[in-house]
């Protein structure tokens, strides 16, 4: 993701949380919250750690049936 600076600002706003999204929907939460805090902008750090409680809530979900 080194290459974020290039991307506008709502592709960036999809990239960042959906890509900490996706790493906490399969169980890494650990390494989903790591990329987070390793954002530099305050923005994308926000934006990671939204991503990431999405991520979450929807590993916790129950299965439908």
């Amino acid at each position: 993701m080194t290459n974020l600076v290039l991307v506008e600002c709502k592709g960036r706003i999809n990239i960042v949380q959906n890509a900490a999204s996706r790493r906490a929907k399969t169980g890494d939460t650990q390494g989903a919250l790591s990329w987070a805090a390793r954002q530099v902008s305050p923005r994308d750090k926000a934006l990671a750690l939204t991503g990431v409680a999405d991520g979450i809530l929807s590993h916790n979900e129950p299965k439908k049936p």
